[in-house]
C-alpha cells in the first residue's frame, strides 16, 4: 500500500458527524476526503446501502487519525471548553 493511498478511517450515517471528525483531523494537519458525502445529503436512505459517509485519509496518517478519533471527551470537558456552566442547585429553588 502506498503512503499516499486513501484508506477509510471511519464511516458515519450522518454527514454532519463526518464533517466534525473531518474538521478535527484537518485541525491536526491530516488531509481528508469524505466519500459519498453528497449521496448522503441528497438521498439519506441510500447511506445504509453505500456504507455511510466514509472519512478517508492517506495511509501514512491512518494510525494518527485513529488515535485522534478514539479520544473520549466528557460532557463536563465539552462544557468547560465552551464556557458553559451549570446553574447552582439553589437556582431552581428561587424560580
Amino acid at each position: 500500500m502506498a503512503d499516499d493511498e486513501l484508506v477509510m478511517v471511519a464511516a458515519f450515517l450522518y454527514p454532519h458527524e463526518a464533517k466534525l471528525a473531518q474538521s478535527l483531523l484537518e485541525s491536526e494537519g491530516i488531509q481528508t476526503f469524505l466519500r459519498d458525502e453528497h449521496i448522503m445529503n441528497v438521498q439519506p436512505l441510500w447511506g445504509l446501502a453505500t456504507g455511510g459517509c466514509r472519512l478517508m485519509v492517506p495511509a501514512s496518517s491512518l494510525a494518527r487519525a485513529q488515535e485522534l478519533l478514539s479520544v473520549q471527551v466528557s460532557d463536563e470537558e465539552l462544557a468547560a471548553e465552551a464556557g458553559v456552566f451549570e446553574a447552582p442547585d439553589d437556582a431552581a429553588e428561587r424560580d
